[in-house]
């Protein structure tokens, strides 16, 4: 596996060398990227990624893991909101135990 914090001297890293460090296939990285998901450089066609922003990315992908819905709202007031405005009507809080 790529340990993308030490590599090969380069600030930059390819796509298959992020995709090895995070052990998903190619293709994942490219329609990641494609959908605005990863950030990214475009030099010339190819894609490359700063090292320091992935890092960056990967730790605030990690903030709020395991907070409870509760404790996200309270960090930031529209999460719990708009979670449950996008789930079904039968969902929702109803006042009953195990309910959102």
């Amino acid at each position: 596996m790529t340990d993308i914090t030490q590599g090969t001297g380069s600030e930059f890293i390819t796509v298959n060398e992020l995709a090895d460090y995070l052990r998903v296939k190619p293709i994942w990285v490219y329609q990641k990227t494609r959908k605005g998901e990863i950030p990214h450089l475009k030099i010339g066609k190819m894609l490359r990624f700063r090292r320091s922003t992935i890092e960056e990315w990967l730790k605030s992908m990690e903030k709020g893991w395991g907070k409870s819905l509760d404790e996200i709202e309270t960090t930031n007031g529209v999460a719990k909101k708009h979670l449950t405005e996008k789930l079904p009507a039968s969902y929702r809080k109803t006042g009953k135990k195990g309910d959102i």
